[in-house]
């Protein structure tokens, strides 16, 4: 099953490097590997990209641009225009999402075949340290490695809830970016990243979309005060968000059971949508089988992303949390040069996580709470942006950016941004923290004007009280 390489593996190994799975983490890997002269084969029993390209973050995004230009135009009176009839075609948002999956999967192939990485398709599960089983649907084959990286991503969870198995239609975000038809009425479990997303799309679709977080707060592990400004912004939209809630019921004939603490209330719904968050798929692998230390389904690793088994390393969803596409490529990066001679590792602090809700909400680094948790003298800066003047021409005043530092030396311990475009304008944060760049040092880089990036500038400079433009 090998593809001409101009790299020669070491001994008797097929490869110098096979990994498992071609997502974000396993195809940068393999990438990474070849750029650093080693003979590299992907194993990928679907089409590469994984989750994230092809059901997950890339097609969500290309609908949320679609449904966020849905509801800008809806607004059009509010930029001077005026449009007579504004409408949707849902065939043709998925088609968009699906011709973009398309093009950047063929991108994927393209990468591979240029750094001379051989795709090899199938299941791919282990035999021994140094040897895949590779199984595809007319064909069963071995392939050996002088090491192998297990990037096989997750699946998402499926919580037990009563009845949820005779329930007529329940989805979970894999379908649910591909869906033929906008239910009247959607209940969603789980008031993460994927739950908000989804909710946002389908209320701006005309759904009646009801969104169950069993703990206190959506996105329960996000700084407080940027939760609560999201929440509030979603529930103006008209989503029906209920913390401290769970579905506990399902019925075949359409209603489900709401449970919070002792209330109990019912409800008709054509869809189910489960947003319970994701588990790794670690399933049929065989790794605790050749020795692999797990920890339940997921992969046990150290900081240099190698596993119990010397020879094989794992990185991304299957090693569990932070259950990042980026830091899955990061892992990849890593491992692959660690193989190979290097002692590189990933600063999980400095991860930058985002929603992609209109309005999104991005961080990096510590919350709020956190933060005081671990230092004593935390100092909080903030900007609006009701008061940036970029905003206010693009008519999207909602939201805004925080930073955490310690007073002392200025050490920026974390940054949250609700608002248009927060993902983009979290990036100067992240770079700042990885760089551990102080908060004098980023207000000392002038930002232009007038752009949505002196929010942050004016937040940072908010921390030292010297915001002239903060009201």
């Amino acid at each position: 099953m090998s593809v001409e390489n101009p790299h020669t593996a070491s001994g008797s190994f097929d490869y110098d490097i096979a990994v498992i799975g071609g997502g974000p983490g396993g195809y940068i890997a393999a990438i990474r590997a070849a750029q650093l002269g080693a003979k590299v084969a992907v194993v990928e029993k679907e089409n590469l990209g994984g989750t994230c390209l092809n059901v997950g973050c890339i097609p969500t995004k290309a609908v949320i641009s679609s449904v966020a230009l849905y509801k800008q135009i809806q607004n059009a009176k509010a930029y001077g225009l005026s449009v007579d009839k504004v409408d949707y075609d849902l065939s043709a948002i998925v088609g968009g999402a699906q011709k973009t999956v398309k093009q950047l999967v063929g991108g994927i192939g393209y990468l591979l075949k240029k750094h001379n990485i051989a795709h090899l398709r199938g299941l791919g599960s282990l035999v021994n340290p140094t040897t895949i089983k590779i199984v595809s649907i007319d064909s069963e084959s071995t392939v050996t490695a002088k090491s192998i990286i297990l990037a096989t991503g997750s699946v998402p969870a499926r919580p037990r809830i009563e009845g949820l198995d005779e329930f007529p239609t329940v989805w979970t975000s894999d379908n649910a970016v591909f869906a033929d038809f906008v239910p009247n009425r959607l209940v969603i479990v789980g008031g993460g990243a994927i739950g908000l997303e989804f909710g946002f799309i389908f209320n701006a679709l005309g759904s009646k979309v009801t969104l169950c977080e069993m703990m206190p707060q959506i996105l329960p592990f996000a700084d407080s005060e940027a939760s609560e400004a999201l929440g509030k912004s979603l529930r103006k939209q008209g989503i029906d968000i209920r913390t401290n809630t769970v579905l506990a019921k399902a019925d075949k004939s359409g209603v489900v059971t709401l449970k919070s603490g002792d209330n109990e209330e019912q409800l008709e719904a054509d869809v189910i949508l489960l947003a319970a968050g994701r588990v790794p798929s670690t399933t049929g692998l065989n790794a605790s089988e050749i020795g692999v230390a797990m920890d339940r389904a997921a992969i046990k690793v150290n900081k240099h992303m190698q596993t119990s088994v010397p020879t094989v390393y794992a990185i991304g969803d299957c090693i569990g949390e932070p259950l990042l596409a980026h830091a899955a490529s990061a892992e990849g990066e890593a491992a692959a040069a660690n193989i190979l001679g290097h002692s590189e590792t990933v600063n999980y602090h400095a991860m930058p996580a985002a929603v992609y809700t209109h309005p999104e909400y991005a961080s990096v680094g510590y919350t709020e709470a956190k933060a005081r948790e671990k230092y004593t003298d935390i100092v909080v800066g903030s900007f609006q942006y009701a008061v940036n003047g970029r905003a206010m021409g693009e008519r999207e005043t909602e939201g805004f950016a925080k930073i955490i530092i310690s007073e002392k030396y200025g050490e920026i311990l974390g940054a949250h941004i609700v608002g248009n475009h927060a993902s983009d304008l979290l990036a100067e944060c992240a770079t700042a923290i990885a760089s551990e760049l102080t908060i004098d040092e980023l207000i000392n880089s002038v930002h232009a004007h007038p752009t949505l990036s002196e929010v942050v500038w004016e937040a940072a400079m908010d921390c030292r009280k010297r915001s002239a433009n903060k009201p």
